[in-house]
């Protein structure tokens, strides 16, 4: 997968990264193949897609409050700049995904889940 081959030398072009997200996909692929996974179970609206859109959240305020707030980093010009972009990207990362996940909530699952009664007082 990308995080393991180019941790410290990142593709450079779009045209590069969709090949690595390609590459990637077929990997997927192969290993979904031997679980009970499949492409539907990240649809927007499943709970894969939510698992996703979470953690994009939490990338988000780990970046602005760990990064951006950090002394070493608020010192630093360059730093700053790139932990802003980082932010930036997160958070638009974050908004494409709402606008496909939200649109087609109700987070669901691929394999069949019954809503769990309530157990509200006086009933």
């Amino acid at each position: 997968m990308a995080t393991e081959r180019n941790v410290l030398y990142p593709p450079k072009t779009d045209e590069e990264i969709e090949a690595e997200r390609q590459e990637d996909l077929k990997e997927w692929r192969k290993r979904a193949k031997k679980s009970d996974s499949s492409e539907r179970d990240f649809d927007p609206g499943t709970y894969g897609c939510h698992e996703a859109f979470h953690t994009a959240w939490l990338m988000v305020v780990n970046v602005a409050g760990n990064l951006l707030e950090h002394p070493a980093i608020i010192q630093d010009p360059v730093w700053y700049r790139h932990a802003y972009k980082a932010h930036d990207e997160l958070f638009r990362l974050y908004q494409e995904m709402g606008a496909g996940h939200g649109s087609a909530v109700p987070v669901t699952t691929s394999k069949s889940s019954k809503p769990k009664k309530s157990r509200s007082k006086g009933k």
